[in-house]
């Protein structure tokens, strides 16, 4: 853990992304992802392709909360506090898929959790896009298109703006930023867990 007096410093730099800071804090609080796992039986043979998973959607977490200016007085409790979540109710998943395959019936996929989350990245990127000029009505003409499935005549009723502007506007400038944005804070997010030490 930080000293004190670097504790808000270093939270800072959390915040604004710094790699040095978000090493750290892997080096800090990473092994207690596997700790943790181990403490509670976790089947061994997945243990740590698992424990890296957990790792990964502990940070997304931890970003959107910092990025949101949530306090967080200890965050090493905060973040064990999310390792603990995630870890239990991975094991339960997995014991649960374990039954449904002892009985010879198709696991049900619970997709609510990662949906959430990446809701709450793309509001991220539209609080990004929303700071840059030159992208007028894009959050608009995203959200409408992709999110809430609308067609372009749907959109321009809408947005009084013709079909024409709109495709255009979509596919040559408000898509290829989103993307950029889009994949630049998933890239960031999953750095560390794509190079774990095994």
């Amino acid at each position: 853990m930080p000293q004190e007096e670097n504790y808000e410093r270093f939270i800072e730099k959390l915040k604004r992304k710094d790699q040095d800071a978000w090493e750290e804090a892997y080096e800090l609080y990473y092994p207690k992802t596997e700790a943790f796992l181990r403490s509670i039986k976790y089947p061994s043979a997945t243990l740590k392709e698992d424990a890296k998973d957990i790792w990964q959607e502990t940070v997304i977490v931890l970003f959107i909360n910092l990025a949101k200016g949530k306090v967080m007085e200890d965050l090493g409790g905060y973040i064990y506090g999310i390792i603990k979540r995630k870890g239990l109710k991975k094991l339960k998943e997995k014991m649960k898929k374990t039954e449904i395959k002892d009985n010879n019936m198709m696991p049900e996929e619970n997709e609510y959790e990662r949906l959430n989350t990446f809701n709450e990245i793309v509001q991220d990127v539209f609080k990004d896009m929303a700071k840059q000029k030159g992208l007028k009505h894009c959050i608009d003409i995203i959200r409408m298109f992709f999110l809430e499935r609308k067609r372009d005549r749907e959109i321009a009723e809408k947005t009084q703006l013709s079909e024409a502007y709109i495709r255009v506007r979509r596919s040559k400038v408000c898509l290829p930023y989103f993307k950029k944005l889009l994949q630049n804070i998933i890239n960031f997010l999953t750095y560390k867990t794509n190079h774990l030490p095994y």
